[in-house]
């Protein structure tokens, strides 16, 4: 249980990061109870999405288990496109939607048979962690190709992440 709660602190301090300008400089931040409470909902959903997921994927391919949910979650968002139209959002660009459809393709499609696999083969709670670090992960690729700047903070944040996750698969 302390992989798993070393591995949250890191996660949130490497979240945090998105809250700071390239100068250096802290954008201001304040409470804003609609975005905790909907981030509240998101866990509760991944949280029950996960359990049930596992219960889902015993004694199926992971690519079958992961086709209905590619399926509906596509299904969704086809009326949430159609509303952002209609308050105004612009047609995506031709590069942008190029670049929608690769990112769509990697998460989507391989990134989650990788997550619905890693659930066949190590369980809920460990499958979920793990996933739970891709904030980790975009760290290094942000500095790769957005030529983004970690602070000492971030650092701080990925090891913890990272003993956090050792921890984990350690059995701590």
């Amino acid at each position: 249980m302390s992989g798993v709660v070393l591995a949250v602190i890191g996660i949130m301090i490497i979240s945090r990061e998105h809250g700071v300008r390239k100068d250096g400089e802290r954008v201001e931040s304040r409470f804003d109870a609609l975005g905790i409470g909907l981030a509240f909902l998101a866990l509760v959903m991944f949280s029950l999405a996960a359990v049930f997921t596992y219960v889902g994927v015993i004694g199926v391919d992971p690519i079958d288990a992961n086709l209905p949910r590619v399926i509906v979650g596509s299904i969704v968002l086809v009326p949430v496109f159609a509303a952002a139209r209609r308050r105004g959002m612009p047609i995506p660009s031709r590069h942008a939607t190029k670049l929608t459809i690769i990112a769509g393709f990697l998460g989507m499609a391989v990134g989650s048979v990788f997550y619905i696999m890693s659930f066949k083969y190590v369980g809920a709670a460990v499958g979920s962690v793990l996933a739970s670090t891709s904030p980790l992960f975009a760290v290094p690729m942000s500095l790769l190709f957005l030529k983004e700047h970690v602070s000492r903070i971030a650092v701080v944040g990925i090891v913890a992440t990272i003993t956090g996750v050792f921890l984990v698969l350690t059995g701590f």
